[in-house]
């Protein structure tokens, strides 16, 4: 494949060959090949080793040296942005996995927990532990269980002013609900941090591309998209909005580009598609502004609108 469809040729064949494969050239493609692979059978630990193991052959072995070592320095450093690109869907891949966890944590958790507050308020709000599995529901049942707990610790502060005996037990078991809260919370902070911390690493790899690769639209598509899912919105737009341009600019793709980009997991994005994009980032920017009116921090709601989905 490389020799015949990329044109280029052993180092051992020619001295004097603009498109010649180094060994490090080599090693560098071979660690990007099975990182596609990982990727594609979800072995995202294993895609992520492999692109940082290629990444450290493109930016290290490929700057030693001089002469014949300059072209392979230049094929090297024209995969990076290729690489850059792939390890951020890995990431973004893997910030996917933590979200479903994240889901499920406290679909389970937080559920137990208020269901054992409403069993003790005698079952008067019906309907609250149904799932539909739509953002719209795991939002309205997320709000709902933080509305259940405050209900509950104030009822049980209303029995102890009322029924001064009733006092110590009431507070024991207000003290008891809390101690749980505190777990279930301490487990869904955990899967935010791992799905936050797995965004910025593929934030990191895509704005990263749109550096050495910026005049590849796609780079700014996906920095875009990880902004999104970061809820930088702003940002997110002004990227979008840079791909618009490029697409602008370029309406075809040079031969090398589009050899890079099949490798890639990017696919073909009309200015059609990143324009309905920026519509929903500006609708969803517009509902942030408004949510202070509730009294949640945005980080508050950064966490709700990530369980919801």
């Amino acid at each position: 494949i490389l020799v015949r469809h990329l044109k280029c040729t052993s180092s051992t064949s020619t001295k004097n060959n603009n498109n010649q494969l180094t060994p490090q050239t080599l090693e560098c493609l071979k660690w990007k090949y099975k990182g596609n692979a990982h990727l594609e059978d979800d072995e995202l630990t294993l895609a992520i080793s492999a692109y940082d193991k290629a990444l450290l052959k493109c930016c290290t072995d490929g700057e030693r040296g001089s002469g014949s070592a300059s072209s392979s320095s230049s094929q090297q450093h024209s995969q990076e942005g290729p690489l850059l690109l792939l390890r951020a869907a890995a990431y973004l891949k893997r910030s996917q996995q933590h979200k479903k966890e994240l889901q499920r944590v406290f679909r389970n958790e937080w559920k137990a927990t208020t269901s054992t507050t409403s069993s003790s308020d005698g079952g008067t709000e019906d309907g609250g532990g149904s799932s539909s599995g739509s953002s719209t529901s795991s939002s309205s049942s997320s709000t709902a269980a933080f509305s259940k707990l405050d209900s509950y610790q104030l009822l049980a502060q209303q029995v102890a002013q009322k029924h001064p005996a009733l006092a110590m037990s009431a507070f024991r078991t207000i003290l008891a609900d809390t101690k749980k809260q505190q777990v279930v919370f301490r487990k869904t902070k955990y899967q935010h941090g791992l799905l936050q911390y797995a965004l910025l690493h593929a934030a990191q790899d895509a704005l990263r591309a749109t550096e050495v690769w910026s005049d590849y639209a796609p780079s700014w598509v996906s920095a875009g998209e990880i902004l999104s899912e970061l809820w930088k919105y702003q940002d997110a737009i002004a990227y979008y909005e840079k791909a618009m341009d490029i697409l602008d600019r370029t309406s075809t793709s040079s031969q090398e580009q589009q050899q890079q980009a099949d490798d890639t997991t990017t696919t073909t994005t009309t200015k059609q598609d990143i324009q309905d994009t920026i519509d929903r980032l500006s609708r969803r920017q517009n509902m942030l502004k408004h949510a202070s009116t509730y009294g949640w921090s945005e980080d508050t709601w950064h966490l709700a609108l990530d369980v919801a989905g």
